[in-house]
């Protein structure tokens, strides 16, 4: 072989050589190579109503939890929840599943139902910055003067009637937001602290009904000049809750009995209608016709249809009792009669039907305080929107507004605990008797729209 040829070839063996070399001294002096990310694992859960959850975790960043109609998923920060028939992911609602669906959350991409990308509910509850309009007054002092346990509009104009702590009811002028009249109660002998008052206004706005629940009794007053009209005889014990069912009778709940009084012709007329818990929740709610009542028990809500006539009041039991509840559910019927909302004390918030007993909705409770108790639901007020549509619901630091064709939360609004909650006839303002200051507020229902 010629000597140019032979140089050649070695010079390309020794050049292979050296690459081979380098290669494995870089293999051996090269740091370990990065690991890759845990292996992804999948959960599955047959929740309550036969849908079944497919949840995608890394190991140690997945915890579950479930009730008899609720199920959660714990990934990391984020959340999966299911319960009263609402989806959501964090703090977005999906549209319901169905019993045999499949929901799948991975962990990238969009949530699915049945193998498809499903879009967020078009109705998500939203904070409304709405700081309504307190009422103010003169007050002549007391350990609480504006804590307002009672708000109640007339079916007629815009009469508001607000019982106050400070031993007085005042009819309000809500246009001019100025006191048209004010009763004042005679201080009671040997009975410390402030006043604890029931108020109810007539539907024609004339009459005003006052009951104190520590001093027990119902006293009636004409609206426009602030005088005692007289007593309203019959029952005994603590009175708890006032409603008229119509312009001549009225409805009081006192020693765990309800009871419709006659308030024209032959006063000492009554009627019973049913047994009602003694609490300090107000026991009973009524539609804004008369013509439906619900009646809480402490144990059971019992719904009556009521007629209504100058002589005679007759009450007949509608469909299956609503429970469990306790006495410190809150209840409130819908203008046609048709639903009851009930709040039953503890955990839970439905509507059903008045007709059938059967519940219509589970409304789902969202928890806004990380601190609360989530078994606890601290519903103090409901309210009915007079076309229906809405229900207010009030509590220690919002009034919640639920959409009712859909159960869906649409709105918050934030307040001083409430107390109390009534829409006016005309649907145009909500207001709420409040714990302590401000007493009373009122917002326009233009402002509570989520826009």
């Amino acid at each position: 072989m010629p000597r140019v040829a032979s140089r050649a070839l070695l010079f390309v063996s020794l050049a292979l050589v050296s690459l081979a070399a380098g290669v494995w001294l870089r293999q051996l002096v090269a740091p370990p190579a990065e690991p890759g990310p845990p292996p992804v694992e999948l959960a599955t859960f047959t929740g309550p109503g036969g849908v079944r959850f497919e949840v995608e975790h890394r190991p140690n960043e997945y915890t579950s939890s479930s009730t008899d109609d609720s199920v959660g998923f714990l990934r990391g920060p984020d959340t999966l929840g299911w319960e009263d028939d609402v989806l959501w992911v964090n703090r977005t609602e999906f549209p319901s599943p169905k019993a045999g669906d499949v929901v799948r959350w991975n962990l990238d991409g969009p949530l699915l139902v049945n193998g498809r990308p499903v879009q967020p509910h078009p109705l998500q509850p939203r904070e409304i910055p709405a700081p309504g309009i307190d009422l103010r007054w003169d007050t002549p002092g007391g350990p609480n003067p504006r804590d307002t346990l009672t708000v109640g509009w007339a079916r007629a104009g815009r009469v508001l009637v607000a019982a106050n702590a400070d031993a007085a009811v005042r009819v309000w002028d809500a246009d001019r937001f100025r006191v048209r009249t004010t009763i004042a109660l005679k201080p009671r002998q040997g009975v410390p602290g402030g006043f604890a008052l029931r108020a109810a206004v007539s539907p024609d706005g004339k009459r005003v009904a006052v009951a104190d629940i520590v001093g027990g009794g119902v006293t009636l007053w004409d609206a426009e000049t602030g005088k005692e009209v007289g007593p309203v005889p019959g029952g005994t014990g603590p009175v708890n809750g006032l409603a008229f069912a119509a312009d001549g009778w009225l409805l009081v709940a006192q020693g765990g009995e309800l009871t419709a009084r006659r308030l024209d012709g032959d006063r000492s007329r009554s009627e019973k209608l049913g047994a009602v818990h003694g609490g300090f929740t107000m026991p009973f709610a009524l539609s804004s016709d008369g013509k439906t009542l619900a009646a809480n028990d402490g144990k059971a809500v019992t719904v009556y249809r009521l007629a209504v006539g100058p002589d005679k009041l007759t009450a007949t039991r509608s469909g299956s009792p609503i429970g469990p509840v306790t006495d410190a559910g809150c209840l409130a019927v819908s203008p046609d009669g048709g639903l009851v909302a009930v709040s039953d004390g503890a955990a839970k918030l439905a509507l059903y039907d008045a007709a059938t007993g059967q519940v219509r909705q589970r409304l789902r409770w969202r928890l806004t305080d990380p601190s609360a108790d989530p078994k606890g639901l601290p519903v103090r007020a409901l309210a009915f929107a007079p076309d229906g549509k809405t229900l207010a619901v009030g509590e220690a630091k919002t009034v919640r507004l639920y959409d009712v064709p859909s159960g869906r939360e649409r709105a918050e609004v934030r307040s001083q605990p409430v107390r109390a909650l009534a829409y006016s006839a005309d649907g145009a303002t909500l207001a709420a008797g409040l714990e302590h200051a401000p007493g009373v507020r009122l917002w326009p229902t233009a402002d509570l729209q989520a826009k």
